[in-house]
């Protein structure tokens, strides 16, 4: 193979790769925007149940598809899984917090991984046009 061959097809090689780490990049991206919906969501949600008068029926989801009749007596605190199966209880304000702060982090590294894709992007554009500019 030439040396003019060899470069080719190494800059292809590059640019496959950067293609490629591109897609994983705006997959991670995804669904961190998908999680901080779902944290934004959980929020409201928190906001409506403190509003509900002690000792409402309510049907609640214990499975997909599966739900339970019962009586919500406390809406001022909220068991919350902190990992390892440890459930700690938090006031309303403590919960919504907790959430915000989540929030908040997941849109720093937002920010950190979309500063990263738009030079990733960058590079991808600059490779093409030196793989186009050696034809």
């Amino acid at each position: 193979m030439k040396e003019k061959e060899k470069e080719i097809q190494q800059k292809a090689t590059e640019l496959q790769f950067l293609e490629q780490h591109i897609n994983t990049i705006q997959q991670h991206l995804h669904a961190l925007n998908k999680k901080s919906q779902e944290l934004e969501q959980l929020r409201e949600n928190l906001t409506e149940i403190n509003k509900i008068k002690k000792i409402t029926p309510i049907i609640s989801e214990i499975s997909n598809n599966v739900f339970l009749k019962c009586e919500m007596k406390e809406t001022n605190n909220f068991l919350v899984n902190v990992g390892a199966n440890i459930v700690i209880e938090y006031t309303a304000e403590e919960a919504d917090k907790l959430i915000e702060d989540q929030i908040k982090h997941i849109n720093n590294s937002t920010e950190k991984i979309e500063s990263q894709l738009s030079k990733l992007v960058t590079q991808m554009q600059l490779k093409q046009e030196e793989l186009v500019n050696m034809h």
